[in-house]
């Protein structure tokens, strides 16, 4: 396998790591989509705690990321996206129980971190939206000109020939605001 894997990834630039059975590698890959979007649902309540009290959340990620041991903190968005990082910790939790047998409540904080990153991108759009309606600028279900190009590009992919049309955050949220384009 590892040298099939060299073959067709570039091994120089990404090494590879090799464990010693598929579960541990599984496991790998679970473990770190999971503990990723779970800081990303713990930077979301932190984001609407900032949003309701006036605070710039950008300014305070900056200024804790000034510690070495903190200068990887990343910054809240409008929700996660791709193929692995919403479903994996989803399947970890199924395979712990429905494959592996196990009916204890170990996991806690991954359910709830899932559960908080599927309500995050409706969210999202809401300080940009309401405010404009609020001074007059849209009235509900009228496209939002400014507001979509700047979120509409990521919202799908288009990498030919494959074409993915990826339920990332953005679509959701350009959804919230404006009829898609056409």
């Amino acid at each position: 396998m590892e040298k099939f894997l060299s073959e067709v990834l570039n091994v120089e630039k990404f090494p590879l790591t090799v464990l010693d059975r598929p579960i541990e590698s599984e496991t790998a890959k679970i473990v770190e989509n999971s503990y990723r979007a779970t800081i990303l649902a713990f930077l979301d309540e932190w984001s609407t705690f900032c949003e309701k009290n006036g605070v710039d959340l950008i300014k305070v990620i900056g200024a804790i990321r000034v510690r070495p041991t903190h200068s990887n903190m990343i910054f809240p968005g409008p929700g996660i996206g791709g193929y692995c990082l919403p479903k994996d910790g989803g399947l970890g939790v199924w395979a712990y129980r429905h494959l592996m047998g196990f009916s204890d409540e170990n996991f806690r904080i991954t359910p709830a971190a899932i559960d908080i990153n599927d309500t995050r991108a409706p969210r999202a759009v809401q300080p940009e939206r309401d405010p404009l309606r609020h001074m007059g600028r849209i009235v509900p279900a009228s496209p939002v000109p400014r507001v979509v190009p700047a979120i509409w590009p990521p919202s799908f992919r288009s990498m030919p020939p494959v074409a993915d049309v990826t339920p990332l955050p953005a679509r959701r949220s350009v959804s919230r605001i404006s009829p898609a384009p056409s």
